[in-house]
């Protein structure tokens, strides 16, 4: 005799997507983050060499550094407390890097931009002094490469396309991998830069390229679902967007001397700032973790801090003075209301609220 029927097993749900991890406690600044604080103020490297490109770590005990003609540098912070020290700094292995981002989890640094192409890199540890191979290589790419979709991708320029790599990174260097899942086209000659959340799932990434234009695209649907034609006079060098969803704005930097404030739902800026110099040098921009303030680097050797709520207004622009050269990029720290600078001269500079 047959036995019983076997019983159907269970269709099995598919997994839900993890919800988005809790958000950090972002630094709320009382006023311009424009005093200097010459006691954290250092070089970058024993060459000196010219920075230009720089960004805090999510827990702010480091800033990642790309330098010209060297390698990228990892700066631990306070620099007072590291200054004079063998810990003070920890280069990668790779030369003449450009650009440089680290993951939201704070345990890898993507360098992208010179001769080679974008790889990532394991984060230093507390004393670690160099960290000689990448866990793992993109097969192209230019500079300005970031994480991505709370680090489960990274996205950056590819000559005239945007290019969208999953990326799993694993605490083991050996065993993190990446893979090219799309390319976003476009008809420009170059994109020039590009900007994303990471700290939240986020369809949208920003692109700039070297027609002039700004584009949105849309990750999920694979394609561009905003086109804002002649955005600058010349072709935009630098974007920076929020670091939440919460705010649908985001913000274009180019050498015609002006930096834009865009709302993703408009095809015209919101708002302009103009104070500084930037005719010939290309130089980054940032948002403060509160959005109430937007910096960037000038030529005329100091970092100006605009406050987004009072554009034009002028007593709504504040000098960070300081420097010897260009300053070329800034980064705002994460945790604490401090604002980081560093330039053609290779030395970083703190400023800090006046109260």
């Amino acid at each position: 005799p047959r036995g019983p029927a076997p019983r159907p097993r269970p269709r099995r749900s598919p997994p839900a997507r993890a919800p988005p991890p809790p958000r950090r406690e972002a630094a709320v600044l009382t006023g311009p983050p424009h005093v200097h604080q010459p006691q954290h103020d250092g070089p970058v490297d024993t060459d000196r060499r010219s920075v230009v490109h720089a960004v805090f770590a999510p827990d702010a005990k480091s800033i990642a550094v790309a330098t010209v003609g060297g390698p990228p540098v990892v700066v631990r912070t306070p620099v007072a407390k590291y200054k004079n020290t063998d810990l003070a700094r920890c280069a990668l292995g790779v030369d003449d890097a450009t650009h440089v981002d680290i993951s939201r989890c704070g345990g890898f640094i993507i360098a992208s931009g010179g001769t080679v192409a974008p790889q990532i890199f394991p984060a230093p540890g507390a004393t670690t002094r160099h960290v000689d191979a990448p866990a793992c290589r993109l097969p192209s790419g230019a500079s300005g490469f970031r994480f991505y979709y709370l680090d489960r991708f990274v996205v950056g320029p590819d000559g005239g396309n945007v290019a969208l790599d999953a990326v799993a990174l694993d605490s083991n260097p050996d065993r993190c991998r990446t893979k090219r899942v799309h390319r976003f086209s476009s008809d420009a000659q170059r994109v020039e830069c590009v900007a994303c959340l990471n700290d939240r799932y986020s369809p949208l990434i920003v692109a700039a390229a070297s027609d002039k234009a700004v584009r949105v695209l849309d990750a999920a649907a694979g394609r561009c679902a905003r086109e804002i034609a002649d955005a600058h006079a010349r072709s935009p060098h630098a974007l920076a967007a929020p670091r939440s969803s919460d705010h649908d704005v985001f913000a274009s930097a180019a050498v015609d001397g002006v930096v834009a404030l865009w709302d993703l739902r408009s095809q015209h800026a919101v708002a302009r700032f103009s104070a500084h110099a930037c005719r010939r040098d290309p130089t980054t921009i940032a948002f403060s973790p509160c959005m109430r303030y937007l910096a960037t680097g000038s030529e005329d050797k100091a970092a100006y801090v605009y406050d987004v709520r009072r554009a034009g207004a002028e007593d709504a622009v504040w000098k960070c003075r300081g420097a010897r050269e260009t300053v070329a990029c800034v980064a705002f720290s994460p945790l604490h209301p401090q604002l980081a600078t560093a330039g053609f001269d290779g030395c970083l500079r703190f400023y800090t609220c006046a109260d």
